[in-house]
């Protein structure tokens, strides 16, 4: 698509509406990524009530991303109805993202110096109603899974990766953590608040569909748990600051996230009028998705689309 080439020569606003398409699902955490590098180049420093709200964008992306994971890998073992219980949550929280934002995917969110909206007691309690919602359906989810020996025939030991695979392929979220590699941008390279947050990394150590999907249950709880202990603690101030500021001719900075997926990771260069000299990104799709050559191995074909999703790789993320 060549959308590193086309960054190159916009200002690093211009920019940030291109860097917000590159995998729409992931948006908000890649322009987090983004503007990590900006902002430092930029010598921007956001408010601390702006980095709590990224953070608690950042972590609703997360849950609805792995709500709609484990529905799909529920529809591709043929059980439809858990299924259609979590596509239907995963509609409320796609509303309820319109709702803080104006777009189903969070679109526009953020800005250079902060965010593009606040949040009141009304948008607060939306958020704190949706995420206790989210943690009782998914134990619902959780204890059909283990409940059903159909279920788990489907997921243990189907499409495993394991942990020497993972380790010389590089891989990254979820499918890193779940073959017992400690992979997580929020704890190796924290960034916003997460740093106060002392998060160690959830990992499974069966490399497999199962441990996949368990993981991301877990990771809804933890999400949910971040978002709650934020909301009660949202410092007042505002949003967004001014800046007019110009870097430094060649400087440059990185940025790192942790997207749904994994770690996205951002290389920026400014020129010498202002704008952007050179900006490379790596999509955690383009890391990971080697791994699926080695977890179809052994398995049946019908298989593959299980094994497929329960990796869920960004095709738009893969092809830059």
């Amino acid at each position: 698509r060549g959308v590193e080439k086309i960054c190159e020569g916009k200002d690093f606003k211009e920019a940030l509406d291109v860097v917000s398409k590159f995998s729409g699902d992931n948006n908000v955490n890649i322009s987090i990524s983004y503007l990590e590098a900006a902002e430092s180049i930029l010598k921007i420093e956001i408010t601390e009530r702006a980095k709590y709200i990224r953070v608690i964008l950042s972590e609703l992306e997360r849950i609805w991303n792995y709500v709609r994971d484990i529905a799909w890998i529920f529809m591709d073992i043929g059980f439809a109805l858990p299924a259609q219980n979590l596509f239907a949550l995963q509609e409320e929280l796609m509303r309820l993202n319109k709702n803080l934002s104006g777009h189903r995917f969070l679109f526009n969110s953020l800005t250079l110096g902060g965010v593009n909206f606040d949040m009141d007691s009304g948008k607060l309690k939306a958020i704190e109603d949706a995420v206790n919602k989210v943690e009782n359906i998914i134990k619902d989810s959780e204890e059909f899974i283990l409940g059903s020996s159909s279920v788990l025939d489907r997921l243990e030991f189907t499409g495993k990766i394991n942990k020497k695979t993972a380790e010389e392929l590089s891989l990254c979220g979820i499918s890193a953590r779940a073959s017992e590699l400690k992979r997580d941008s929020r704890a190796e390279f924290p960034y916003l608040i997460y740093g106060s947050l002392n998060l160690k990394p959830l990992i499974l150590d069966g490399g497999d569909v199962f441990a996949r999907t368990a993981l991301r249950i877990k990771e809804i709880y933890l999400s949910k748990k971040i978002i709650l202990d934020l909301l009660s603690d949202l410092p007042e101030g505002n949003v967004t600051v001014s800046f007019d500021s110009k870097p430094e001719a060649y400087s440059y900075a990185i940025g790192n996230s942790e997207t749904s997926r994994g770690n996205a990771f951002f290389y920026i260069m400014a020129d010498d009028k202002g704008k952007i000299f050179r900006l490379k990104y790596i999509d955690p799709s383009f890391r990971v998705w080697p791994s699926i050559q080695y977890g179809v191995l052994g398995n049946i074909i019908a298989d593959f689309p299980l094994i497929n999703k329960s990796l869920n790789l960004s095709y738009a993320g893969n092809d830059m």
